[in-house]
Formats: structure tokens, sequence, C-alpha cells
């Protein structure tokens, strides 16, 4: 069973904080830590995930403590597990924030694996819980907030046709390859077309000339057919694998090759019909029906009309921040919803938050409806500054130029520079973690540590 934390310090332990007059204080890290101190219910919400699936019997391993900790330092300082795993070893700060004291470190995966149990769901209640320690503080208030949205991306390569057969083509040969290698007695017809698919998926995506517009269509039908031939061997070697004459029913590694061929079956599936349709029909597929990643296939097409990025691939992420910069709530959208249709559920949750919503709200014109006066006034919301788009009356005009709402267009402007140092230095630039949950914890660690260093900040 995991211990929470460590009830009481070794000898080693205490000799090792007795070297802190020799190492200089982290200032911020010593902030951070008192306040996880302060706010035990932090700890305590971690808890079941970690322990969830655990045997009572064997090692203890990491505490629930140390897996927290580690999580935070490796989002504020670090740049890998591997680096996580460097600086635990040689750096005083961090072995005593992270509570390891003089205790051997984990090695990087084992850290990794740890940090990853971690749930969305439960970095939205310690985002919550991070919150309500900034308000017992008075750091905040939640009466004055501003709004404003920001793309995700996932850890992918641009797609193109082509590069997405290639990705089937050898996600499916290699699965072939293994389940040969697993079960020599499974026999089916395997032919490796993977070093001619690459070579027409790089002459595809290198044709510059003229004709390339011309030749590209009658590369791409060779390339559909040669990843069709892959896909049907696959289904054989699917097929094979589940002959009853070889009892691979009940083994686990058949499972799983099973699991894996039937997901990137149904994937390259997909693949090969957009391309169909794009390519070869010229048929304008919706964003929507488009498969951008087989390895993150929930990956979302977003475009918000940006000069320099016009299409993204993640998920739109909605962030609301207060007066002292702390992210009050954040959501990790579904495909690319307007930014109006997020204010109900902004206000809703603040009012459950804070038990009123917001005096005061902000955010820019994307945010924009007819509808957002009506809808806030229930919530109690006083002022209302969000600027019109496109052509304004007179009136419009004149009430957009009110000294109040000038006030609050200038305070908006402050949620850009909390964005651009999430999306810069927090990790919410790219998601590194695999999957659609995982996809939502990162997020969540990145307004987690976000707000621990703004309350380190403010303290």
């Amino acid at each position: 069973m995991r211990q929470k934390m460590n009830a009481q310090k070794t000898i080693d332990e205490h000799n090792f904080l007795e070297m802190g007059d020799i190492f200089s204080e982290d200032a911020e890290l010593t902030k951070i830590s008192a306040a996880l101190d302060e706010a035990p219910e932090i700890l305590a919400a971690v808890t079941a995930d970690l322990r969830s699936g655990l045997s009572e019997t064997g090692a203890e391993g990491m505490t629930v403590e140390q897996v927290l900790r580690s999580a935070i330092l490796y989002q504020l300082r670090c740049d890998s597990y591997r680096e996580l795993e460097a600086r635990l070893g040689s750096d005083y700060n961090f072995r005593k924030f992270s509570r390891f004291y003089a205790q051997p470190i984990p090695h990087f995966s084992c850290l990794e694996k740890a940090i990853k149990r971690l749930r969305a769901e439960t970095f939205e209640q310690l985002n919550e819980l991070v919150v309500a320690y900034a308000v017992k503080k008075k750091l905040e208030d939640g009466g004055r907030v501003r709004a404003d949205t920001a793309v995700a991306e996932t850890n992918i390569h641009h797609p193109t046709d082509a590069s997405l057969l290639w990705d089937c083509a050898r996600r499916l040969d290699r699965l072939m390859r293994g389940a040969r290698t697993e079960f020599p007695q499974c026999r089916f017809e395997y032919h490796n077309r993977t070093k001619r698919v690459k070579k027409l998926a790089y002459q595809i995506t290198m044709a510059k000339n003229n004709q390339a517009k011309a030749n590209r269509r009658g590369w791409y039908r060779e390339l559909l057919k040669l990843v069709r031939e892959v896909a049907g061997l696959a289904r054989a070697c699917r097929a094979a694998l589940s002959r009853e004459e070889l009892s691979l029913g009940e083994d686990p590694y058949a499972g799983f090759f099973r699991s894996e061929l039937d997901h990137f079956l149904a994937l390259t599936e997909q693949c090969v019909m957009q391309c169909e349709r794009r390519v070869i029909a010229e048929e304008k597929v919706p964003a929507g029906e488009k498969v951008v990643s087989i390895f993150e296939p929930h990956t979302a097409i977003i475009r918000r009309g940006k000069t320099q990025s016009p299409t993204e691939f993640g998920h739109k992420v909605a962030v609301v921040t207060g007066a002292a910069g702390l992210v009050l709530q954040y959501k990790v959208c579904a495909g690319n919803p307007a930014d109006h249709e997020l204010l109900a559920e902004m206000l809703e949750q603040h009012a459950a938050q804070f038990g009123a919503g917001p005096a005061e709200f902000t955010a820019d014109r994307r945010f924009y409806h007819e509808d957002n006066e009506p809808l806030a006034a229930p919530y109690g919301v006083e002022r209302l500054a969000i600027p019109k788009p496109g052509r304004r009356s007179e009136e419009r005009i004149t009430f957009e130029k009110q000294p109040w709402f000038k006030r609050l267009l200038r305070f908006r402007a402050g949620i850009e520079g909390n964005l651009s140092t999430l999306l810069r230095c927090f990790g919410l630039g790219r998601c590194l973690w695999r999957g659609l949950e995982s996809f939502k914890a990162w997020v969540g660690l990145s307004c987690f540590t976000w707000n621990l260093k703004k309350i380190a900040a403010l303290t």
C-alpha cells in the first residue's frame, strides 16, 4: 500500500536537512511547499488515484506526497522525466521540495508511471482546492474575471493524406511482425510493403514541379492500392490469431495484438476513405469526419482565423482568470465551439465555485453575442464588457466608450500574458501525453502548477 507521506524522518533525512546552511534556499519552491502543507486536502484528493490497483503487500515505493510534488516540479522546471530524475538526484532544493531527502531517487520511468496515474477529474478538483486556498488567503475574491481561449496542440506531426497512409502501413506492419515473432505457429500470408509505401509517401510530399499536381493523383492511387494490400494482410493476421486450433483465446499477448489490429484497421479504413474522397474524388470532407492522426485520433481541427497559424491541431481550451492572475476555471472543449457558446457554462461554474456570479466579466469580441447580457443578468453580473465586432450603432459606440467599459477591456488584456506564459512555460502549448483523458490531465497539471506559482509570487 502506498503511504500518504513519510510519518517520521530518519537520521539520514535529519542530517540532510541540516545541510540547508550550505545551499541557498529556493524561495519560490519554499512558498509552494508551505502552501501545500497548509492545504492538506490537496494531498488527500490525489490519494485514491495513486493507491488504486496497487497490492497491499510488497514494496511501498514513493509516497503520495512525493508523487504529487514531483509532478509539480516536472511541469514547473523540467523538460523531461530524465531531467527530473537527474535534478532530483543532484539538486538540494528539488530533493527537499519533493520530500525525497536522502532517499534514493526512482528511475525516470517509475516517476512517469506514477505521475500519469493522476486523472483529469483529480486535477479539476486540485484546481478548485487551490483556488479555494487563494480565496481563504484573500489573494482572490472572484469579483472581477476575464475569459479567453487558446489551442493546446496534440503531439503529432503535420497531417497530410500521404503521411497518414504511411503511418497506417508501418503500424500495421509492425503489429504483424510482432505477431509472427511472438506466435510462430500463427500462419498467415505476409509481405513487407513499408519500403515502397514510404518511398511513395515521400515522393508525393516532396513533388513541387509543374507536373506534380497531375502526377500526384496517380501516385495516390498506387499508394492506396499498397495500403489496402497491407490492411488485407493485417486482417488475415487478425483472423489467424482467432483460430480455435491455436488455442490463443485466453493468451493476453494474443488479445493485445487482436485489439491493436482492430483499432488500427478501423483507422486505416477511415484514412483510406478520406483520401479517396479528398484526392481522387476531389470532395470537400467536413472537419468532423477527418482523422488527422492515427496515434491521437481525438485530435480536432481548429481554425480561429489566425494569420500566423490558420489551422491548429489539438483542442480548444477555455480559461477564466481573476484579478490575481489565477486560473479560476478551465475546460478542454470538444470540437471547435464558438467562444460565445462557452459563456453560460463559465458563469454557472463560477457561481458554483464562489456562491454567486462575478460582478464584472470581460472577454474579447469572439465572446460577443446579442443574448449575452440577458444570459449574464441572472448570475448577478453587473458589468459585462465584451466589444461588438463589425459595424456598431451609435448607441453601441457610446456604450463602449464608457470609462468602466474601457477599464475592463484594459483588465482583459492581462489574460493574454497569462495564456502566453501557460503556453510557453507550463506545457500548455503541446501535450506530450497520449490519449484524450491524458490530454485533459496534462492541461489540468499545467493550470494547477501555474496557480501554485502565482500563489508563491503573491505571498
